[in-house]
């Protein structure tokens, strides 16, 4: 069973990169939630996650993107998800997550999502359209 590798970048001034491979799932959720809460800061700009290695995501690591999700939210900061393969896309879809985050092919697209003033944090936060 392949575990969750993680890399936490903070650009200067700028936002959390965080790049995930292998699988986000109940064995692997709960470290990825406590580092995730060591990396964040209330004054992140967003978060981009290269989501390009990550084979599986289970419902806790839903929960952690949700989790995620919502502080950017309150902050009125991004969360823009790169380089996501087909089957990951494929839950984020069918869990109703995909209009949580901005989308981007790389982590060069996700920097200039965020960094892009006219590209607010996406309007829905659960899938029946309530705001945080």
């Amino acid at each position: 069973m392949a575990s969750l590798d993680t890399d936490f970048f903070q650009h200067e001034a700028g936002p959390l990169t965080i790049r995930l491979a292998g699988r986000l799932d109940g064995n692997s959720a709960p470290a990825f939630g406590r580092r995730l809460a060591e990396h964040l800061s209330a004054t992140a700009t967003g978060v981009v996650l290269d989501a390009s290695g990550l084979e599986f995501i289970s419902s806790a690591g839903l929960r952690e993107l949700m989790t995620l999700a919502k502080k950017l939210r309150q902050n009125q900061a991004k969360a823009v998800l790169a380089g996501v393969t087909p089957l990951v896309n494929e839950v984020l879809e069918i869990s109703g997550m995909n209009p949580l985050f901005l989308h981007a092919a790389d982590q060069t697209e996700a920097l200039r999502r965020i960094a892009d003033n006219s590209d607010g944090p996406p309007d829905r936060l659960f899938a029946g359209g309530a705001k945080a």
